[in-house]
C-alpha cells in the first residue's frame, strides 16, 4: 500500500561508474580449461505445464533455478552445488585446485505431490551452513537441518522460493515464495489486455531451531513483477512491478479496510492513444545534454497569459485558469540556461539536463505527451551499435550472430517498454509502501542473488549500458546504489536472441549471457594494455589504451572415438563465480576455469 509518507525517489548512476568512451568488444580466443561430469542420472527441464499459459506463470517457472549454489560449504578453491529435479535433489562439488567433480547420491527427499494441482517446478535454497529450504512445487515448503527434515509448512498456492535470509542469532529464517493467482475468469472477455494473473508473494517466518512457522504475509502485485526480494533488514520486500502491490493477510495484524483498498497514487496503465499527434497535449524528445517540449495551447495567447515556473526538479505553466503542465520532472536541469518560447498556439520549451542521464517521462506520472526520438541521437545509437563487439567470429551456425549491425536495430532496442515499472518498498509492519522510485523505460536485464546475506542485486538498461544496482541500507534517499557498470550490455543483450540466462560474477568482474544451448558468451571491462597497439580502419589508425574482452564458450564433449563432439543438451543452470563459469545440462554439469586477458600479440592481430 501507498501512503503519503511514501518516499519517491530517484536512481542516480553514479557518472564515475560510466565509461562514455566505451567503443567495442573484442573477441579473445582464449582456450578456458573446461572439466566436463555426466550425471548419474539425467536432469529434466523446469517447463511450465499447458495451463500455465500466462506471462507470471512463465516467469515464476524461469525464478527456479536447478543449479544452485552452496556458498556457506564452499570456498574459493571448493564449490559445493544441488542440482534440483522434480524427484530428486543431488549435491555435488567442484576442486579448484585438483580440477575435478565429485558427485553425491541423492542429498534431500522431498514429499510427493498430493491433489490436483498443476505444481510449479521444485526449488531449493541453501540459507546457512546447516539449513537448507526446499519447495515441492506443490503445496508443501520444507527446512532441512543437516540433510535430516526439521518441518514441513504447507502453502495456500504452488510456489517457488525466490529468495532468503538466516539470522542465527535470532533463530529466524525468512523465505520469500513466488506463485500466481487468477484475477479474473478465462472466459471474461473484459480487459483482456491486462491480463488473466497477477503475482502473488508468501513471506514466511520460522524458527531456525525447530522450523515451526512465527509469522506468514501474503503480498499480490495485479500486474507483472519483474522481481522481489528482501530488504537489508528483512523489514520490508523490495518489489520492480507495473502495479502496486497490496498486502492481503497478515497471521499477526489484522488487515484494515485502508490496507485492503487500493492507494490513492497507485499506477494505473495507460490507455493506448491514436497516433494521430493532435490527441496529445504536449511532444518531447530528448538527446544527452537537453530536454525539448512543445504544447498545444489550443488557443491564441500573449506571453503575459503564461504563468511560467521552472525549479531544477519541478515544471509549472498555467495560461489563465488552465494548468497546462505541472509536477515534478523526469530527471533534474539547469534553470539558468533553460529557456521558453511562444509561437501562436504553440509553447516551445528548451531545457538542458544538469546529468546525463535518459528520462523515462517528461513529468512523472503525466502520460499525455507523445515521446520522439531524436533523430541524431538515433544515429549516434546505430553508429555507435556497429562497434560493440568484434567484426570478427569462428563461430558457424545459427549462433554464429555475437555481432550488430544496423538491420539488426529495432525499436526496442532505442527505447523500453511503454509499460510503467516502479520499485516498491512495502514494510512488514504497516502494510504501506515506504519507497518507491520509477524504473520505467530501462529494462531489466538480470537479477541475481550475490550474496546470501543481502538483498539480490538487479541490473537495468541505462542508455546502451547495463547498469547493476544494489539495495545496502535503510537510507529513505538512497535506498539503491550503483555498484558496477556493465558497458555496452544492453545493446549486447538485446543481440542475443537464443539467451536463456544472464548474469554476473559476485565481485562484479564480468557478465554472461547463455543461449539454451551450447553457447555462453563473457563480457569483461575494459584493461589497459601495456604494449602498443594500433587500431586500424578505413579512416586511419590511433593507439589503443585498453581492451574489453569478449570469450565465447562452445561446449563440447569428447566421444567413444576420443573426438570432441558438439553438445546440443539444453543448458538448465548456470552459476557465475568469480574463478569459474558453472553450466548445467540435462546430463552433464562443466566447470569453466576462467583466467584472464590473452597476450597482447593475439589482440594486436584483432585490430
Amino acid at each position: 500500500m501507498t501512503s503519503e509518507t511514501c518516499e519517491v525517489v530517484d536512481l542516480v548512476p553514479n557518472r564515475l561508474l560510466l565509461h562514455p568512451n566505451f567503443e567495442s568488444y573484442q573477441v579473445v580466443h582464449d582456450s578456458f580449461p573446461v572439466i566436463v561430469e555426466s550425471l548419474t542420472a539425467e536432469v529434466k527441464e523446469n517447463r511450465p505445464d499447458a495451463s500455465q499459459f500466462g506471462l507470471q506463470h512463465v516467469r515464476t517457472v524461469c525464478s527456479a533455478e536447478q543449479l544452485v549454489f552452496d556458498p556457506f560449504n564452499s570456498s574459493d578453491e571448493l564449490y559445493t552445488f544441488y542440482v534440483v529435479d522434480a524427484n530428486r535433489i543431488s549435491r555435488l562439488q567442484f576442486d579448484l585446485r585438483s580440477q575435478k567433480w565429485t558427485q553425491v547420491k541423492d542429498a534431500l527427499n522431498l514429499p510427493a505431490l498430493e491433489g490436483s494441482v498443476v505444481p510449479l517446478p521444485t526449488s531449493l535454497v541453501v540459507v546457512s551452513e546447516n539449513h537448507v529450504v526446499a519447495c515441492n512445487g506443490g503445496d508443501k515448503l520444507v527446512l532441512f537441518y543437516d540433510g535430516e527434515t526439521k518441518s514441513i509448512l504447507t502453502l495456500s498456492e504452488p510456489g517457488v522460493i525466490i529468495d532468503f535470509r538466516c539470522d542465527e542469532a535470532l533463530d529466524r529464517i525468512d523465505v520469500l515464495v513466488q506463485s500466481v493467482f487468477e484475477k479474473r475468469s478465462s472466459q471474461d472477455n473484459e480487459k483482456k489486455e491486462e491480463g488473466l494473473f497477477g503475482a502473488q508473494l508468501t513471506w514466511i517466518q520460522m524458527n531456525s531451531k525447530d522450523g515451526s512457522e512465527k509469522r506468514r504475509r501474503v503480498i499480490q502485485v495485479d500486474g507483472n513483477l519483474d522481481m522481489a526480494t528482501l530488504s537489508t533488514s528483512c523489514s520490508e520486500v523490495i518489489l520492480m512491478g507495473s502495479r502496486a502491490p497490496a498486502v492481503i493477510s497478515d497471521s499477526l495484524k489484522e488487515i484494515t479496510e485502508e490496507d485492503e483498498a487500493m492507494a490513492v497514487d497507485s499506477i494505473e496503465p495507460v490507455e493506448k492513444t491514436s497516433d494521430d499527434d493532435e490527441k496529445f497535449a504536449y511532444m518531447w524528445s530528448q538527446n544527452d545534454s537537453e530536454v525539448s517540449a512543445v504544447f498545444n495551447l489550443c488557443e491564441s495567447v500573449k506571453k503575459g497569459d503564461v504563468d511560467f515556473a521552472l525549479t531544477a526538479n519541478a515544471l509549472h505553466i498555467k495560461v489563465g485558469q488552465n494548468v497546462v503542465i505541472s509536477g515534478r520532472l523526469g530527471g533534474t536541469v539547469n534553470t539558468d540556461e533553460s529557456t521558453w518560447t511562444l509561437d501562436k498556439n504553440k509553447l516551445e520549451l528548451t531545457m538542458f539536463k544538469s546529468e546525463i542521464l535518459g528520462w523515462s517521462e517528461l513529468v512523472v506520472g503525466d502520460k499525455r505527451g507523445k515521446f520522439e526520438a531524436d533523430p541524431e541521437v538515433m544515429a549516434t545509437f546505430v553508429e555507435r551499435l556497429e562497434r560493440i563487439t568484434s567484426a570478427k567470429s569462428e563461430l558457424s551456425g545459427d549462433n554464429a550472430n555475437v555481432n550488430f549491425n544496423q538491420d539488426q536495430l529495432e525499436d526496442c532496442d532505442m527505447m523500453c517498454s511503454d509499460e510503467i515499472m516502479q520499485l516498491f518498498w512495502i514494510d512488514g509492519e504497516t502494510h504501506k509502501v515506504s519507497i518507491k522510485s520509477d524504473v520505467s523505460r530501462h529494462q531489466m536485464c538480470f537479477s541475481a542473488k550475490l550474496n546470501p546475506r543481502e538483498p539480490r542485486s538487479f541490473c537495468i538498461r541505462h542508455d546502451v549500458d547495463g547498469i547493476l544496482w544494489k539495495f545496502d541500507g535503510s537510507d529513505k534517499r538512497a535506498p539503491a546504489t550503483h555498484h558496477a557498470t556493465f558497458s555496452a550490455f544492453g545493446y549486447v543483450q538485446a543481440a542475443k536472441t537464443h539467451r536463456k540466462f544472464t548474469t554476473c560474477s559476485p565481485d562484479h568482474s564480468y557478465a554472461t549471457i547463455v543461449d539454451r544451448k551450447r553457447y555462453a558468451f563473457l563480457y569483461w571491462p575494459e584493461k589497459a594494455v601495456n604494449s602498443h597497439l594500433i587500431r586500424r580502419s578505413g579512416s586511419g589508425q590511433r593507439q589503443v589504451t585498453g581492451i574489453a574482452a569478449q570469450n565465447v564458450i562452445s561446449l563440447n564433449k569428447t566421444n567413444s572415438m576420443g573426438e570432441a563432439q558438439a553438445v546440443d543438451d539444453p543448458i538448465l543452470g548456470v552459476y557465475a563465480a568469480n574463478s569459474a563459469l558453472f553450466l548445467l545440462t540435462t546430463k552433464d554439469v562443466y566447470a569453466i576455469v576462467l583466467k584472464g586477458l590473452s597476450s597482447a600479440k593475439e589482440l594486436d592481430d584483432l585490430m
